[in-house]
């Protein structure tokens, strides 16, 4: 998935170019012809139907943002949409759009099971496109992905959290989470249940610092319901512990996660649609070459479930070596300690194959081997090397005789399934759904012991982490002291109310204000504060209302600086301790205030009614709450000399979203 949001669409002068390519037959694609036929993962009267929905290009598709508190703004989007959504197509037979190379576009349909929907072209057709209705489609899909109302994302990639079943309490880990669609799936499942608050979080976790920092901008849109999620950046195979207490016995500490998403790395080759150059660099290596540390980070998401919690392995590629086996070998080394749990009664929406109980190994010459002795054969020793017995099916050899574990995982396997591209319009998918039943043996050495091989014997609340460059972008620390009370002062919060329930959510990186105050739901704050290397955790909450350079000019002439601005998402978060510095706005003052983003309103523009109660209040941080066709929604405001203003704080590459938001919010307006 990573590799497939980064590759750019060609401008429509390329497409005649980039079809070719797609056609186009070498050395690779006659390789990858003979590997997957010998697979059998479709059947062979498939094979055409499967290899020509390959060669088309993906269309698009997304989701709608499925969280209660947006459900008003993604009815108001959807009801502006609904013209090229749910479009008339013409009677003569003629089509609702072309491309600007004639081609008719189908008309969209509804992915009722996602909330999402499939557009009828692939997204450099409609990057590209001038057709006035794919124009109107395109501005309409970035201006509301701006502000989190729908998401980019593939059919396909949705269903491990869609088959996760996250639910409001669950403690949800993503292992490699980046680029990020998983990851807000996961953030808004917890909130998908209005009016029943929730008591998980998710952390989501990749490898790589760089691409930890692109999951952050692209979590930004979740306004928020980020303080719900921590993102860290460690190898999926070494993720500490996440545990909390004791569990009454041996001094062992309670493992937090119920649900995990393990979306590992892979070739890609499922990608074909999205990524038509791996045509030409395909070879069965990829798959050998990506096999261990596919098994190793699956095992390690195992050893850090809950017993009862649910995994959810999932790949981008058809190729059995990276999915049947690596579940069965998950399988084989738990005995008996998780189970492949039957999805095939999920989602009968999206169709599926099961997954295959036999397939077949070869070495880099496409030469077949039928054991693992056959591979230790092999001359080239840095070949051989990278084979591992747990490659071959279990009834191939690697299984201990009369132990009855081969038996026992070919059961199975056919609980997996796989998604193949001309079944729905998709790409190609994989995921398996496990469950752990009983603990590891392993997990019988208590923390802090030192085991090896996947076990929980490091706590995950103490201890001096190593210095990593993600750790140095977040070192959190909670808000305390003459700090902690000028942030009360300034909100107007009453003092035992606001101690017991927002002082010990609250973080800062800095040692004093004025500093970016976070805030971290109160179940997730302890983790962000613990060993983990931590990218970002929590949202903002307040904000320094001038730049650094302002504050140092000021500080330098003695001159008092001006107070710290509510974000967006402080408003929504701290309203509640607000209610001393708080304004209620009719749906009249709302639309002069959202005319324009960030513009000051004189108080004599506004109502008599908000003019009073503006008065009462010293100028500074204020809740504005708007009438909208779901109550009252609160705001962050400043208050001035000069008028009102409702401030939205845009983050880089994301500047189109306080117009975006100032949109959204006058559409659910209430009258």
């Amino acid at each position: 998935e990573a590799a497939a949001e980064a590759a750019a669409p060609q401008p429509a002068a390329a497409a005649p170019k980039a079809a070719a390519g797609r056609s186009a037959r070498g050395p690779q694609t006659e390789a990858f012809a003979e590997y997957y036929r010998a697979q059998k993962i479709v059947p062979e009267a498939d094979w055409a139907t499967f290899e020509a929905a390959l060669r088309r290009p993906l269309p698009v598709t997304f989701r709608m943002n499925s969280t209660a508190a947006a459900a008003a703004a993604v009815e108001a989007a959807l009801q502006e949409a609904r013209a090229f959504l749910r479009p008339t197509v013409p009677k003569n037979g003629g089509a609702y759009a072309y491309t600007d190379f004639g081609r008719p576009v189908d008309a969209p349909f509804e992915l009722p099971w996602c909330r999402g929907w499939q557009l009828g072209l692939d997204s450099g057709a409609l990057k590209f496109s001038n057709d006035p209705v794919l124009r109107e489609t395109r501005d309409w899909l970035v201006r509301n992905g701006a502000i989190g109302l729908l998401i980019r994302q593939a059919v396909d990639s949705m269903l491990p959290v869609a088959l996760l079943d996250v639910q409001p309490d669950d403690v949800v880990l993503d292992m490699c989470a980046s680029p990020g669609s998983k990851t807000t799936q996961c953030v808004e499942a917890l909130f998908a249940k209005g009016g029943v608050e929730p008591t998980g979080f998710v952390v989501a976790n990749d490898v790589s610092p760089a691409r930890a920092y692109t999951l952050v901008r692209r979590c930004d849109a979740l306004g928020a319901a980020a303080a719900r999620l921590a993102i860290v950046s460690h190898p999926g195979q070494s993720l500490p512990a996440l545990t909390h207490g004791c569990d009454g016995g041996g001094g062992r500490r309670k493992r937090l996660v119920t649900k995990i998403c393990c979306d590992v790395p892979c070739c890609g080759d499922g990608t074909l649609r999205k990524n038509p150059e791996i045509w030409q660099r395909w070879a069965p290596t990829f798959g050998k070459s990506l096999h261990s540390l596919q098994l190793q980070i699956a095992l390690r998401g195992l050893s850090l479930l809950a017993v009862g919690g649910t995994m959810s392995y999932s790949t981008c590629t058809f190729n059995p070596v990276e999915n049947e086996a690596v579940v069965a070998e998950l399988l084989r080394r738990t005995r008996g300690a998780v189970e492949l749990v039957d999805v095939s009664d999920k989602l009968p929406e999206l169709p599926r194959d099961p997954g295959i109980t036999t397939w077949k190994v070869c070495g880099d010459d496409m030469r077949w081997l039928d054991t693992y002795e056959d591979s230790q054969a092999i001359k080239n020793k840095k070949e051989r090397r990278r084979f591992r017995k747990s490659m071959w099916p279990p009834n191939a050899g690697g299984y201990a005789d009369g132990d009855g574990d081969a038996a026992r995982v070919l059961d199975q396997l056919h609980r997996c399934c796989r998604i193949v591209p001309h079944y729905a319009d998709t790409g190609g998918f994989f995921v398996a759904i496990l469950r752990k039943v009983a603990p590891f043996p392993e997990e019988d050495v208590a923390d802090g012991a030192g085991a090896q091989g996947g076990s929980d014997a490091q706590p995950a609340m103490t201890g001096r982490p190593v210095a990593t460059r993600a750790e140095k972008e977040f070192r959190a620390r909670q808000l305390s002291g003459d700090a902690l009370e000028s942030v009360r002062a300034s909100l107007g919060a009453r003092s035992k109310p606001f101690a017991a329930d927002v002082a010990p959510s609250l973080l800062v990186r800095a040692d004093e204000l004025p500093s970016p105050v976070w805030y971290a739901a109160p179940e997730l704050a302890p983790l962000i504060r613990s060993r983990l290397h931590v990218v970002r955790g929590g949202v903002k909450v307040l904000v320094p209302g001038y730049t650094s350079a302002k504050s140092r000019k000021l500080s330098a002439l003695g001159a008092p600086l001006p107070p710290m601005e509510l974000t967006a998402e402080g408003a929504t978060l701290l309203a509640p301790q607000c209610s001393r510095r708080s304004a209620d706005a009719s749906s009249g003052d709302a639309r002069l205030l959202l005319a324009k983003p960030n513009a000051t309103v004189a108080l004599k523009s506004l109502s008599s009614v908000l003019r009073k109660e503006l008065k009462k209040l010293e100028p500074g941080a204020v809740v504005v709450t708007v009438p909208t066709t779901k109550g009252r929604a609160p705001m962050s405001g400043v208050l001035s000399t000069d008028g009102l203003c409702i401030r939205f704080h845009a983050s880089r590459g994301r500047e189109h979203g306080p117009k975006a938001a100032c949109a959204a919010v006058l559409k659910t307006l209430a009258e």
